[in-house]
């Protein structure tokens, strides 16, 4: 691991371990066409945004030794860290790059929307807010299942602002920036609006060896284009509607 700091405007940080509970090693499972989740939401960033460093944020080293293999492999720096204060993990993060900004993105979602990405960029650019995140239908993104989103959060207020939290807080990273503790920072919304329909039948995240096998199945259809993927299930698959609305009902976030 590189010890010196380098000052970085922003950088992109993937939140990612093996020790998934229903899902165990999933962020590498070649289940999309020979590719894994890592292999597909790495090398979307590296295409579209060649200039931004990536890094990997994980738990103890000991525990993702296949990911840090896999890493080398793909020359991407990993950060080792708790298991269960994933805030610890950002915040060595911010200390050790500088970063202004820290893209976090959730190694669960081999949809991620680029585009969605760039906005959050833009949204930044005009407006330095601490936390800047899209909001769906009044709901922070994150919260929601459609894994399409991510978050931008400002390395300063990691560095300086997020320390003795709840363990809970510590587990859910920004929770308690757009939460509890909103008072204290600058946060900044990119409305989006999605019909109920959607909201109610769309779940994009993997978790359970359901929603890889349906991921799978979606993405050797659409390419992971989600511009095809929201019609092929509502219109040409009510039936994995109906099994993504179950699995949304029955993880609730």
């Amino acid at each position: 691991m590189h010890t010196e700091k380098q000052e970085f405007s922003t950088i992109f940080v993937i939140q990612a371990r093996m020790g998934s509970v229903r899902l165990p090693g999933k962020i590498l499972i070649p289940a999309f066409e020979g590719k894994s989740i890592l292999d597909i939401v790495t090398g979307r960033l590296q295409e579209r945004f060649p200039h931004i460093p990536l890094y990997i944020a994980s738990g103890p080293e000991k525990d993702n030794a296949a990911l840090g293999a896999w890493a080398a492999g793909k020359n991407i720096q990993v950060t080792w860290g708790s298991e269960n204060d994933v805030l610890s993990r950002f915040r060595t993060l911010a200390e050790q790059t500088g970063a202004a900004y820290l893209v976090r993105i959730c190694a669960d979602n081999p949809f991620l929307d680029m585009d969605y990405l760039q906005e959050l960029l833009d949204a930044a650019a005009e407006d330095p807010a601490e936390y800047i995140a899209q909001r769906v239908n009044g709901t922070p993104s994150i919260r929601t299942h459609l894994g399409l989103y991510c978050e931008l959060v400002s390395g300063p207020a990691l560095r300086h602002k997020m320390s003795d939290l709840s363990p809970e807080n510590c587990e859910h990273v920004t929770s308690y920036m757009y939460g509890e503790g909103r008072e204290h920072f600058r946060i900044h919304w990119v409305e989006h609006h999605w019909p109920q329909e959607v909201l109610h039948s769309l779940r994009l995240s993997v978790d359970t060896p359901g929603d890889m096998e349906m991921a799978a199945e979606l993405f050797a259809r659409t390419h992971g284009d989600i511009r095809r993927v929201i019609p092929y299930v509502l219109e040409e698959r009510p039936d994995m509607a109906l099994k993504m609305s179950e699995q949304i009902e029955k993880y609730k976030k």
